[in-house]
């Protein structure tokens, strides 16, 4: 399997920002008309059903997704569709008239047949030798579920198993249909700070090279212990060194408040009163509002490159406050 290094879209790029930055695990839901789908998918990546899995195997060859086999799914051999019918069959003369109950075996004469075939009134009377069955387990036992065919009227534990096409109107055995594996998948962590750098951040890097350490991504642990992942850290060069932690939150519309929460959250675990919180393509008013409450630094534009300005300009100034 090849993993050379491709070009992605800047839609793929995007979406695999989201995918990461949300811990999203792309996982199949069954689907009568179509096996299954990846509705988290056609929304993060803006694509029609059918194209998703192939999305999902161009980026998993290329290194970016990891994938693991969470199901497998059966379709016609034929027309490929999943709409895929059990039917059973009597397995003496072919008959899919069949009925089925609880049933009883008669240890004296050895019958079995439903038990509403022995039964009269409050009792259990032998259809075959009219016996009266008296105790469970010393005359009689129940066998579970059995079938009876009302074209030939033999009773059989286990019936015949096809799978019928209505596509394409023939039945089949389970060993002719198809056998699809279905997958899970996730961001390849590896492939993530290629990835955000692929994302402008390299110019964010250079433009501040002169005077921030900078670290993508990075992660620190906080003081409850937990370890929190920030896209970037800055440092700045000097003596005293000063931390600036920036997050940078991708979605397909709006970014919402619980972001805000979140890397307040994160900004208070690692006693950093130093960040700003860059949204794309914008935030919603009710984000802003909590940011304005919270005091986070926030910037949004349609594109990291549109606002690289402001974040280097804002940068500059709490510089100079450290100096």
């Amino acid at each position: 399997m090849s993993r050379e290094a491709e070009p992605l879209s800047g839609n793929d790029k995007l979406a695999l920002t989201v995918i990461y930055q949300k811990g999203l695990n792309l996982a199949p839901i069954l689907d009568v008309d179509f096996g299954y789908r990846y509705p988290d998918v056609e929304v993060i990546f803006k694509i029609p059903r059918e194209e998703t899995v192939g999305k999902l195997n161009s980026l998993w060859k290329l290194g970016y997704l990891k994938r693991e086999l969470c199901a497998t799914v059966m379709k016609c051999p034929k027309c490929g569709s999943y709409k895929l019918i059990l039917r059973l069959q009597c397995p003496y003369c072919g008959s899919f008239k069949l009925l089925k109950g609880n049933s009883i075996k008669h240890y004296s004469c050895g019958h079995i047949d439903f038990e509403d075939r022995f039964r009269r009134d409050d009792e259990l009377i032998c259809p075959n030798c009219g016996k009266k069955l008296e105790k469970l387990g010393l005359d009689y036992m129940r066998v579970g579920i059995w079938y009876r065919c009302l074209d030939c009227g033999r009773s059989f534990g286990e019936p015949r198993e096809l799978l019928y096409c209505p596509e394409c109107d023939k039945n089949y055995e389970r060993e002719e249909l198809i056998l699809e594996p279905v997958y899970s998948y996730a961001i390849e962590e590896v492939k993530v700070k290629e990835l955000l750098l692929d994302i402008d951040l390299r110019k964010l890097e250079e433009a501040l090279s002169d005077k921030w350490i900078t670290e993508i991504p990075a992660k620190v642990v906080g003081e409850s212990g937990i370890e929190h992942t920030f896209s970037l850290a800055l440092t700045s060069k000097g003596v005293v060194g000063r931390r600036v932690f920036i997050d940078i939150e991708y979605a397909t519309e709006y970014v919402d408040l619980y972001v805000v929460m979140r890397f307040f959250a994160k900004l208070t675990d690692v006693k950093s009163g130093s960040g700003l919180l860059v949204g794309i393509p914008r935030f919603t008013e009710e984000a802003k509002k909590l940011a304005g409450t919270y005091g986070v630094k926030l910037f949004e534009g349609a594109r990291f490159l549109d606002i690289i300005g402001e974040v280097i300009n804002y940068l500059d100034s709490i510089f100079k406050e450290k100096v």
